[in-house]
């Protein structure tokens, strides 16, 4: 096998990806839970006559798509946990459910086609008993996004009911639950990145995307994540070869092989000269702002430049 020989280019901007990012695992303080109630709007629920059977749709929900079994609906939920939390496991506990009937067999899954053009059968879930699925939820695992820890639960909100005849011709709609998330002591398999260098406003953008894909945004109010010390940035832009905290800050490192050094280098030298000429273009624009129509074509130059 070749040997791969790698090189970097850094690219001029405001935004550190990175440089000075130190790698390692975090330790975990001690065991401890989190937890989330939540509730599901069953009169939104519809039905669908699939031709084969009936479905039952939600806008906040996706199907099941089990071989041979009931295609309920599902959600998948996203939460904020410590950093420090290792999450091994997650209970659902029922506040409040109800059962109610259907307007006639529920439309079973189907064999999948692979992109080979080969049918494909998917059984996961189990049934035992006459409820499918037998659990109410699961744990889908765990990951660092740029410093928040981020765990990902499943939730099934209406399993299929099983009546004597051998027909799934009733369901049970799972109204309120808790979602309780279980740490142990150990470390976080994730390995994550440390943001050493501040970036302005990085922490506030990334918490209003948080806000808007998390079931628990509460829980950013009081979250510990790392945020970076700030550096000043030297008049000229001068980063470093290797990641450090004295070069000036970068948006892009280009990790690239030999062969494929020079073109990369030429879209490096192009991004850079991009963000001076923007930069130029500021102190224009501020004289300039009593002429509107000068004004426009040069703010539009600059956004498109």
């Amino acid at each position: 096998m070749n040997n791969l020989r790698l090189r970097h280019f850094a690219v001029a901007s405001g935004l550190l990806v990175l440089i000075g990012l130190g790698l390692g695992p975090q330790p975990v303080a001690a065991a401890e839970t989190v937890t989330f109630e939540g509730s599901f709007a069953a009169g939104d629920l519809e039905w669908r006559d699939t031709g084969s059977g009936w479905q039952a749709v939600h806008p906040d929900t996706r199907a099941l798509a089990e071989t041979g079994a009931p295609q309920v609906p599902y959600i998948d939920l996203s939460f904020l946990v410590p950093r420090a939390l290792k999450v091994v496991d997650i209970e659902i506990e029922v506040l409040q459910s109800h059962r109610q009937s259907v307007p006639g067999p529920l439309a079973l899954g189907q064999l999948l086609q692979a992109s080979t053009g080969e049918f494909v059968t998917v059984q996961h879930l189990r049934q035992e008993g006459e409820v499918f699925p037998e659990i109410w939820g699961e744990f889908g695992g765990q990951q660092i996004w740029r410093g928040y820890g981020l765990a990902s639960v499943r939730v099934y909100p209406v399993r299929a009911v099983l009546a004597a005849d051998g027909q799934y011709s009733e369901v049970e709609i799972l109204d309120r639950y808790r979602v309780r998330m279980i740490g142990v002591e150990g470390t976080v398999a994730t390995t994550s990145a440390e943001r050493q260098r501040l970036v302005k406003g990085e922490r506030l953008r990334t918490e209003n995307i948080l806000r808007q894909t998390v079931a628990n945004p509460q829980a950013l109010g009081a979250y510990q994540r790392q945020d970076g010390m700030e550096i000043g940035e030297p008049r000229l832009f001068e980063p470093t070869r290797s990641p450090s905290l004295t070069g000036s800050a970068v948006e892009y490192l280009i990790v690239t092989t030999e062969a494929l050094a020079e073109p990369f280098q030429r879209l490096a030298d192009f991004k850079t000269a991009e963000r001076k000429l923007l930069r130029s273009l500021r102190k224009p624009l501020a004289r300039k702002r009593h002429r509107s129509q000068g004004r426009w074509r040069k703010e539009t130059f600059g956004r498109d430049a």
